[in-house]
């Protein structure tokens, strides 16, 4: 893509999603200035610095600004009136599964609030924003092979909150013929930057990349695997692994999609597509998997099937690959290392973060 005089607004940029597409919509030069939105509250402003160390000289501008996408005055006075918003990438929000069964209006407000006050801006200034992607997750599926017209069966607030969003944007498209909307269903996204400057901070694990990494450099003793009795190849749970690079990428290739439509038609201009690889792999195997990329021997135990935990989670790449032309490129083998990488020089991670988790 060639510069040109387009601004994007990325909510949530400096999180782990958030970061590496700052990076990759900076590299590929197809905008004139990038605008962060976060409020810090799972990220840290070191993350801004390390965006700029990676891209060394680029000519587009990156404008950070420390906003709560759930606070419509803020929005509107520090970034909708200062700049002309062309596209939207929306991740900012609550994501731990497990804290949304306790703080679910935080969700909600977090999730959905914030998505809201997005849409009424756009309203208000209207004319410029002709782009809105938000992130979306796997979790509003039941437990199954998925496509995008698969059953939703959301089983948490968190999940719950993401498929209200999908249907608020529905909606909204349907009333409004200026601007393409699309819901991403993220599977697994794992791995970092292959430079090892940004990835996921595991201050608080959620998933288990995180703790595989603890293990690695014996911050915790062993790996508790919860279920050796599914239905599944080796018993253990299998789960859609991505790389965080690829998930970038998919945003802009839909970017260049929604660019290359000459009009949007009305109950046509909304999308939901999984962004996944298709390859379902077990804990077992990704274990397995992350051995051989590190050089270490990862200790694991059973345990008893948690509540909630889906035997089975795999994502169709039909309506990607058709629609966007996306295609994942990285190995699993290769998140791993890249994840290694980022944890061996930033053993701590970004800054503790013991507030609500937001991506």
């Amino acid at each position: 893509m060639e510069s040109s005089d387009r601004n994007i607004l990325i909510t949530g940029g400096l999180g782990y999603i958030g970061s590496h597409t700052v990076v990759h919509f900076a590299e590929n030069r197809g905008y004139s200035r990038i605008i962060i939105v976060d409020d810090l509250s799972n990220s840290s402003i070191e993350v801004y610095d390390k965006i700029h160390q990676i891209l060394c000289d680029t000519s587009i501008e990156i404008i950070f600004e420390e906003v709560d996408c759930a606070n419509f005055n803020q929005m509107d006075d520090k970034v909708f009136s200062k700049y002309d918003i062309h596209e939207i990438i929306h991740f900012a929000g609550s994501k731990d599964v497990n804290e949304s069964f306790s703080l679910p209006l935080l969700y909600y407000e977090n999730n959905v609030m914030s998505t809201i006050n997005l849409l009424k801006l756009v309203d208000k200034y209207k004319g410029t924003c002709k782009a809105f992607i938000v992130s979306s997750t796997a979790a509003v599926y039941s437990d199954q092979e998925f496509t995008e017209e698969s059953e939703t069966e959301p089983t948490n607030p968190y999940s719950r909150s993401k498929l209200m969003i999908e249907q608020i944007l529905k909606d909204y498209s349907r009333c409004n013929n200026r601007i393409f909307c699309i819901s991403f269903r993220y599977f697994n996204p794992v791995g970092a930057h292959p430079s090892g400057m940004i990835g996921e901070n595991p201050g608080k694990p959620t998933n288990i990349m995180p703790v595989l990494q603890e293990v690695a450099t014996q911050k915790r003793d062993h790996i508790d695997i919860y279920g050796a009795d599914y239905d599944t190849e080796d018993g253990t749970c299998e789960r859609d692994y991505i790389h965080v690079i690829d998930v970038s990428n998919a945003h802009l290739c839909a970017m260049k999609y929604i660019s290359n439509l000459t009009t949007f038609k009305k109950d046509e201009n909304f999308e939901t597509i999984n962004i996944s690889t298709g390859k379902p792999t077990s804990v077992l195997e990704l274990i397995r998997v992350f051995e051989e990329a590190t050089g270490k021997t990862l200790p694991y135990k059973m345990s008893d099937r948690r509540e909630g935990d889906k035997a089975f989670s795999k994502g169709s790449t039909d309506k990607a690959k058709r629609l966007l032309n996306f295609e994942p490129k990285y190995s699993l083998k290769e998140a791993c290392q890249h994840s290694w990488k980022w944890i061996k020089g930033q053993l701590e991670g970004y800054s503790k973060i013991d507030k609500a988790v937001k991506s």
